[in-house]
């Protein structure tokens, strides 16, 4: 995590700004990041040929039920990647204690999940492989679809 990055939490932790104006903020310093990698990226490639280009990350989690029933109902759920990374950068402000207990709160729903283990570059990793994720799932008369793009 960058010093820009720690400053913007910090700033959230202690209320001087919201999540929202964090998350622009983020992303403005991320697009800064993007630049700085597209540019040394497209000389490296110029460098070597032959060499692959990039997978895009996903941005997205989808999640579409269709209903057979004749009915027409649909659901479409598009959910935001980065609100799992805005959410493992402010776990990383949370006390160690208050981790542990939400750790032990969702062990008792069944969800077993060491928030303690996470953190942005595991995060990225996570996000990245979620590109290969389709699950597709038919019965008949209903359909459910999750995916990410």
């Amino acid at each position: 995590m960058s010093d820009e990055q720690r400053q913007i939490l910090d700033m959230v932790a202690n209320g001087k700004i919201n999540i929202d104006e964090a998350e622009r903020l983020l992303k403005a310093i991320g697009k800064q990041e993007v630049a700085k990698h597209a540019v040394s990226s497209s000389y490296a490639h110029s460098e070597s040929e032959g060499a692959e280009t990039p997978r895009s990350k996903p941005k997205y989690l989808h999640i579409v039920v269709d209903e057979g029933s004749g009915a027409g109902d649909r659901v479409n759920i598009k959910i935001p990647l980065q609100v799992l990374r805005m959410g493992i950068k402010l776990q990383s402000l949370m006390p160690e204690s208050a981790r542990e207990k939400l750790n032990d709160k969702l062990s008792d729903k069944g969800i077993h999940l060491n928030l303690n283990s996470l953190d942005a570059k595991s995060l990225d990793s996570l996000i990245e492989s979620l590109g290969d994720l389709s699950i597709d799932i038919e019965d008949g008369e209903d359909k459910v679809r999750i995916f990410c793009e």
